[in-house]
């Protein structure tokens, strides 16, 4: 059996998810969200770094993994949330890193991308694939995520495993290997025929 954690790092909302895998099944062990108050990353240089890297090292040390996977991060817009966000990912770091558990990042497109991974195709918008990912992984393992913190942690957490180790999840999870077409993502009900009225004779 194996043990991996599947993060998303924030300062404000850190999903965190731990799966054991063996064999064929896969189950969700737990799940949570590290959660510091509305601004205090801008607002603080001490207090949100302190808590997630404690609420971290704690969730290690309960369930200590064989490797935990978070995602790397990426450059904004703004410089404020870049730094929020590269702080995130440290504090990640260093509490693995303190337990002497196997930590990689996990980038979000690309190659090894979790985004494009789970779901090919340049064409699928990221909001839609995350969507569909999530209703995919709640339906066939049978668990339903607490927040979209956690299912992105999840989504994180199962593309850095297959990275880590070659094993294709995806057939469990009830996830295509390819997808090149957006309008497979969503089982859009039969549009409705538009009603016809008839013009009435002058």
């Amino acid at each position: 059996m194996t043990r991996f954690i599947g993060i998303d790092p924030s300062l404000l909302n850190t999903g965190v998810t731990v799966w054991d895998v063996e064999g064929g099944t896969i189950t969700l062990i737990f799940q949570t969200t590290i959660q510091n108050p509305s601004g205090s990353g801008k607002n603080s240089a001490v207090l949100p770094y302190k808590r997630l890297y404690h609420g971290m090292k704690a969730i290690l040390g309960e369930f200590m993994p064989q490797v935990v996977f978070s995602e790397k991060m990426f450059a904004s817009r703004s410089g404020v949330i870049s730094e929020m966000l590269f702080n995130a990912s440290l504090m990640v770091r260093m509490a693995a890193d303190d337990l002497n558990i196997t930590h990689r990042f996990v980038p979000i497109t690309g190659v090894t991308g979790w985004q494009n991974f789970h779901l090919q195709g340049d064409k699928v918008e990221p909001a839609a694939k995350k969507k569909y990912v999530r209703r995919r992984i709640e339906s066939n393992v049978g668990v339903e995520f607490s927040n979209e913190h956690c299912a992105d942690a999840a989504a994180i957490g199962f593309s850095g495993w297959y990275h880590y180790s070659g094993t294709d999840y995806r057939a469990v999870l009830g996830l295509p290997t390819e997808m090149t077409n957006a309008n497979h993502l969503e089982e859009k009900p039969p549009r409705k025929a538009a009603r016809r009225t008839k013009r009435k004779a002058r």
